[in-house]
């Protein structure tokens, strides 16, 4: 636990590498924990290669629903421990602009509800668009152990 004083405006997490962001269900541990550092309206560029893609086909299925409202109730009506990932994971893409740079296709990433970018430096450009000029960053190298804690 780390506690911040106050919520970035920019999050650069990471996983920590492989295996732990050997697919986006388990990359999404990364994005939960540097989430609780970041605005609401903030940009997060995730870093998380994803070599395993989804890493179950249950979890891509649930981004079919792009309502939170259905997905919240289809969630309910047939739960699944992935469709609880993906419904976590979206709300986050709601509530924040995420960027991924992960070995995705453009298209499977915008389907998320992220932002695709191929690498760190594109990324950084790309958010750079959509803060102001005076931001406050925080890097997190090992997001998967690392949870900010705002007090």
């Amino acid at each position: 636990m780390l506690p911040i004083d106050k919520l970035a405006d920019l999050v650069i997490v990471s996983c920590g590498g492989f295996p732990k962001d050997i697919n986006m269900i388990q990359s999404h541990k990364a994005m939960e924990y540097g989430s609780q550092a970041l605005k609401e309206g903030g940009v997060m560029i995730l870093l998380a290669e994803c070599r395993d893609g989804y890493g179950n086909s249950t979890f891509a299925d649930w981004f079919r629903f792009k309502d939170i409202g259905l997905f919240e109730d289809r969630l309910r009506s047939h739960y699944e421990i992935n469709g609880q990932t993906a419904y976590s994971l979206y709300l986050k893409a709601l509530k924040f602009k995420i960027i991924l740079v992960s070995a995705f296709s453009p298209e499977n990433v915008r389907n998320m509800g992220l932002i695709p970018a191929e690498n760190l430096n594109i990324a950084v450009e790309s958010a750079k668009e959509q803060l102001s000029e005076d931001y406050l960053t925080y890097i997190i190298p090992d997001g998967g152990v690392v949870l900010p804690r705002f007090i």
